[in-house]
C-alpha cells in the first residue's frame, strides 16, 4: 500500500495548511479533499467523477477539471442523456465550444455491476463542458462548475481562490 499526501494550495487564517494523510485505495477523488464556500478545484481527469463534483457543489465550492466525456454520463437541461464525444466534429480548429450539461450523481454504490437509471440520480450537478483542439488536432474537454456572465458569445469570470487537486 502507498500512502499521499492530500491536501490544498490555500492557507488559512491561523496559518496552517489543511491536508491529511489517505492511502491509495480511494483513486483521486474530490471528496478527500478540505473544501471551503466559494473555492474553485482545478484536477485532472481522474477527479472528473459525478460523486467528486457533487461533494464540492455541497459546499458551494467549484469545479474545473480535464474530462473524457465516455467516462462521465452527460445529460441536456431536459436530463436526456447527450454524448458529447458525437459533437467533437463542431469542435474548431481555433477556438472552443461549450455545452451547457447536467451530470446526474448516482446513489450510492452496490455489489451489482448493473449500469444504473439516471432516474434514480440523487442530485443533478450543472455543468458546461467546453471543448477545444490541441495543436495536434486531438480534442481537449474541460468541465466546470462555475457559472459566467454572458457578454455575446464569451464568458468573463471574476477572480476566486483556486485550489489545486493533486
Amino acid at each position: 500500500m502507498h500512502w499521499r499526501a492530500c491536501g490544498g494550495n490555500g492557507e488559512a487564517q491561523d496559518g496552517s495548511r489543511p491536508g491529511k494523510g489517505c492511502d491509495d485505495s480511494g483513486g483521486e477523488k474530490l471528496a478527500r479533499h478540505p473544501v471551503v464556500k466559494g473555492e474553485v478545484i482545478l484536477g485532472d481527469r481522474g477527479y472528473a467523477t459525478a460523486r467528486g463534483l457533487h461533494a464540492v457543489r455541497q459546499v458551494e465550492a467549484h469545479v474545473v477539471v480535464r474530462f473524457n466525456p465516455a467516462t462521465l454520463r452527460t445529460c441536456d437541461a431536459e436530463r436526456r442523456r447527450i454524448f458529447l464525444q458525437e459533437k467533437e466534429g463542431q469542435v474548431p480548429a481555433l477556438g472552443a465550444i461549450e455545452f451547457d450539461i447536467l451530470i446526474p450523481v448516482p446513489p450510492p454504490p452496490t455489489k451489482s455491476h448493473k449500469t444504473w437509471d439516471s432516474a434514480k440520480a440523487i442530485d443533478w450537478v450543472e455543468a458546461r463542458a467546453i471543448a477545444a483542439r490541441t495543436r495536434s488536432g486531438e480534442v481537449i474537454w474541460i468541465l466546470t462548475t462555475l457559472t459566467g456572465h454572458t457578454t455575446g458569445r464569451h464568458r468573463r469570470y471574476g477572480a476566486l481562490p483556486l485550489t489545486l487537486a493533486n
